[in-house]
């Protein structure tokens, strides 16, 4: 029996220090297995690349990391950017030549218009038929071809000027002949110059004055009466 004992203790013994054996064995391998998570942990952090991009100039960047040694190195960096379109806004420093073309237009004043009348008469002949060489028939028989008329003509115009838009708007003929005085009416509805004897022809006035110069010359005023009388 004590036999027995002694052996059961023996064998409890055994297993104790085994597994006290094993406990040990575990523990070590749990703490060199930290210890080299560590180790590596704090190589990997040493041996990181921290870098910082801060920008210089034209496009350059700083590179700041730590080498096997821990020694600090900073690389710089210069980066082309391609296919890149750069637009710089205008500064007052920017100085920016800029060509207008600019159309001057000239207004032109709007003519002013006067107002005048027109007469022609041709009473003298009724007076000397006897002379008149043409057919009788073209002269009226109170001897007046036109009625005193408005007609509106621009300012600066003449007496033929306003003559001829008169004639022209009522049907009148009117045949005119130049000079080295200008023109002159050498015939008017028919009725020519010489047609009344030899001094017979057509003479002008206005407000009642002979003008010494001719009707291409005399230039109107607002107002004015012109007479046209054929004499003989």
């Amino acid at each position: 029996m004590r036999k027995f004992i002694a052996v059961l203790l023996s064998l409890l013994m055994c297993i104790c220090f085994f597994g006290c054996e094993k406990n040990q064995i575990e523990t070590s391998d749990s703490i060199s297995g930290a210890v080299s998570e560590k180790t590596v942990s704090e190589t990997e952090k040493n041996g990181k690349t921290e870098s910082t991009s801060p920008v210089t100039g034209a496009a350059g960047v700083t590179d700041t990391h730590s080498d096997q040694n821990g020694t600090t190195v900073e690389n710089t960096e210069a980066i082309t950017e391609k296919n890149v379109s750069t637009t710089v806004p205008a500064t007052n420093s920017v100085s920016m030549a800029v060509t207008t073309t600019v159309k001057e237009t000239t207004e032109q004043p709007i003519p002013k218009e006067i107002k005048c009348t027109v007469k022609i008469e041709c009473t003298k002949i009724l007076e000397n038929q006897n002379k008149f060489s043409d057919d009788i028939s073209l002269v009226p028989p109170n001897g007046v071809i036109l009625e005193a008329t408005t007609v509106t003509v621009t300012e600066g115009a003449t007496v033929y000027d306003a003559l001829k838009k008169v004639c022209s708007q009522n049907g009148i003929t009117l045949n005119e002949k130049n000079s080295m005085f200008g023109k002159y009416i050498a015939g008017i509805n028919g009725i020519d110059e010489k047609d009344c004897g030899a001094y017979g022809g057509w003479l002008y006035s206005v407000n009642g004055t002979s003008p010494n110069v001719g009707v291409s010359s005399y230039k109107l005023r607002n107002g004015d009466s012109i007479v046209l009388s054929y004499t003989c």
